[in-house]
């Protein structure tokens, strides 16, 4: 959608499951992109701009602002949370993984760092 906004493309995959627009998604060894997972130690390698049907295919990106999300609190670091979502809350358990900034209530600066298995 128009409201979404990326660049650095990581590629065009397959998806293992349907992925809402907006949530970060893991590149598995098979090809497939699926949902990252934070607590679930799934680490993201990227983003999705719009939904990607399960069986289709689509683009994921590595770089760039993501736009069109709520609750963000410009400054405050985005962790990987659950089922691809965004967090500003520190991960207890699984996997810590900075994954961007707020820059604005809807939109994050995408910074995907490594993770760190707690």
């Amino acid at each position: 959608p128009s409201d979404r906004w990326a660049f650095g493309l990581l590629g065009f995959f397959a998806v293992a499951e349907e992925i809402p627009a907006g949530r970060l998604v893991h590149l598995r060894p098979d090809g497939l992109l699926q949902l990252a997972d934070g607590p679930e130690s799934v680490a993201a390698h990227g983003v999705v701009l719009q939904t990607i049907a399960a069986g289709a295919a689509g683009q994921a990106y590595r770089l760039g602002e993501v736009r069109g999300l709520s609750g963000k609190h410009p400054g405050l670091a985005q962790w990987l949370g659950a089922s691809g979502q965004f967090t500003e809350t520190p991960p207890t358990a699984g996997i810590s993984q900075v994954v961007g900034v707020a820059i604005a209530a809807d939109t994050v600066a995408l910074g995907l760092h490594m993770p760190v298995q707690l």
